[in-house]
């Protein structure tokens, strides 16, 4: 695949993705990596891998055994195989950032299923490459993990690097938002809630975004789906 039809492709993904439309995009992806080995193209593996994870993950945490549970966890399962092989590939095949990301995505996989190697992993990356998305999941591990204590100084690292950057996006401030009320703190929640309300576009990601606050219980009128 060229640069072009493989940045092509990944605009569309990443659009279906954040309209929660993540099988859409699976089945999108699919031709793509069909007949391919993954040293060819880690990058694609390693998308297939992050939406192979989020696709099913509510339905994770239902009860064991259950059919929806079951192909949750099967999905889980192959996205945590996709991303170690990847990490294993020789580095010759694979960009800094795609090992990063993958190793942020089997984090993630490891502190869903409880394995605690996945702090030690989400720590890495973080002080191997410090930056908004490595700060976020290494809070996001501690908080699955029930470390609050440490989630929340991880996630003030976060909302420290969004501020030091000038990231605070409604998406940003909406996910702040949602972070601070999880950790108990009404007040910082309500302050980022009432500063994301009035940035939130007329458009299908806002739709998204709004969803997003009412359930997790702030006062917001669900926008009509464009």
């Amino acid at each position: 695949m060229s640069t072009l039809n493989e940045k092509k492709l990944f605009d569309k993904i990443q659009k279906l993705n954040l309209l929660n439309k993540r099988q859409e995009a699976i089945e999108l992806l699919l031709p793509h990596i069909k007949d391919i080995e993954i040293k060819n193209s880690p990058r694609l593996f390693v998308k297939y891998a992050f939406l192979l994870y989020h696709v099913k993950l509510p339905e994770y945490s239902l009860k064991r055994g259950s059919k929806k549970q079951i192909i949750a966890e099967a999905n889980i399962n192959k996205a945590q195989k996709i991303l170690q092989n990847v990490i294993a590939l020789d580095k010759k095949y694979l960009s800094r950032k795609d090992l990063l990301s993958s190793k942020v995505f089997l984090a993630q996989i490891y502190a869903i299923t409880k394995n605690k190697k996945a702090i030690s992993l989400a720590k890495n990356n973080y002080k191997n490459s410090p930056s908004v998305t490595t700060a976020n999941r290494l809070a996001d591990v501690y908080f699955r993990l029930g470390d609050i204590k440490k989630a929340k100084i991880a996630y003030e690292k976060y909302e420290n690097l969004l501020i030091k950057n000038k990231m605070l996006d409604f998406v940003a401030l909406g996910d702040l938002a949602v972070i601070f009320k999880s950790l108990g703190d009404k007040t910082k929640a309500d302050e980022y809630f009432k500063k994301a309300l009035p940035l939130m576009p007329k458009n299908e990601v806002g739709w998204c975004m709004s969803q997003i606050l009412s359930h997790n219980g702030f006062p917001i009128k669900i926008r009509r789906r464009l």
